[in-house]
């Protein structure tokens, strides 16, 4: 039973990481610690968060691993005030 149990929680701790990557970034999986932020802030729906890290130079069209933009978290949850501010800052809507 023991491990099984370790098993499962092995198989769950690497689908729960995360793993972002864009082209051309030097941070973990390729994307910067900003951009992940963004993701991360986005996707909580975090709109001051989402604007301090604009500001100071994240990617508005950073990517997830698969492609998940932070205005598909901001859309995907309603937040029609991020989504606005997102394509303000230049996101690409057609991502």
């Amino acid at each position: 039973m023991r491990i099984f149990s370790g098993v499962v929680f092995l198989t769950w701790l690497f689908m729960a990481l995360p793993a972002y990557s864009q082209e051309g970034s030097a941070g973990y999986n390729g994307i910067s610690d900003k951009d992940e932020l963004l993701i991360i802030s986005a996707d909580k729906g975090d709109t001051a968060e989402v604007l301090k890290l604009l500001a100071g130079g994240a990617s508005v069209n950073a990517t997830t691993y698969d492609g998940v933009t932070p205005l598909m978290y901001a859309a995907q949850s309603g937040n029609t005030n991020l989504v606005r501010i997102l394509i303000k800052y230049g996101a690409d809507v057609n991502r």
